[in-house]
């Protein structure tokens, strides 16, 4: 998959999983992941940038987050 991290992300409250690594992904995690209760994330492996952490710091609930191998500031 190629392009972006659309922001519809909060029209799925109950999402607990998220796997997009090995992609092309490019862009900033948008802000309404912070909203969400996800457990778990994967995005390694991706064209993605800018500082994830002041969405990743609103997310309370994670048990496993992988990231590595991005662009992030």
């Amino acid at each position: 998959m190629a392009g972006f991290l659309p922001s519809e992300f909060v029209a799925f409250s109950s999402l607990q999983e998220l796997y997009l690594n090995d992609n092309t992904l490019t862009g900033n995690l948008p802000d309404s992941l912070g909203g969400l209760s996800l457990e778990e994330m994967d995005v390694e492996r991706n064209l993605l940038s800018g500082n994830p952490f002041g969405v990743l710091t609103q997310i309370s609930t994670f048990n496993r987050l992988r990231i590595s191998t991005n662009g992030f500031t």
